[in-house]
């Protein structure tokens, strides 16, 4: 991953684990928070070998930390075909649960009684840039209210 001004280039291997433990204050903390998450809902054994460059300043406020939360859901989501289980189907069955749960990742909250919650990254905050992320489409504008996350 390269990030920032820097350009610093960091690593990080992360493994498919439900007690994986996030390192505090590293940016590595965004994609092992979502990792064990997924692996604790909803038993996510594939992983994948992910890549990303970011010119963002760090911690500029520009949602890069959700924006970590959301493509290691689009990754695993896909790699371990999670849409098509039941368990999915069940708990998440629009695209705004699914945005809410994205940030309910980042904050540690359930999602339900199922989808249970853990510390998250620590963070209390960002549902909204979650769904703004996920939701957006080119040349248009739309409104959503939260808790819960509705259009």
């Amino acid at each position: 991953t390269v990030f920032g001004q820097s350009r610093s280039k960091e690593v990080a291997c992360l493994k498919m684990h439900p007690d994986l433990e996030p390192s505090t204050g590293d940016w590595s903390a965004y994609p092992a928070t979502t990792i064990r998450r997924l692996v604790r809902n909803f038993g996510i054994s594939k992983g994948a070998d992910i890549a990303v460059e970011c010119d963002l300043p760090e911690s500029s406020g520009m949602s890069s930390s959700s924006a970590v939360i959301c493509y290691m859901w689009m990754v695993l989501s896909e790699r371990n075909d999670l849409p098509s289980t039941k368990l999915y189907q069940q708990e998440l069955p629009t695209p705004e649960d699914l945005y809410a749960y994205l940030g309910f990742i980042e904050n540690g909250q359930s999602c339900g009684s199922i989808l249970v919650g853990d510390k998250g990254v620590g963070t209390f905050g960002g549902s909204e840039d979650h769904t703004a992320i996920m939701s957006s489409e080119p040349g248009k504008v739309k409104l959503f209210s939260y808790c819960p996350t509705k259009q």
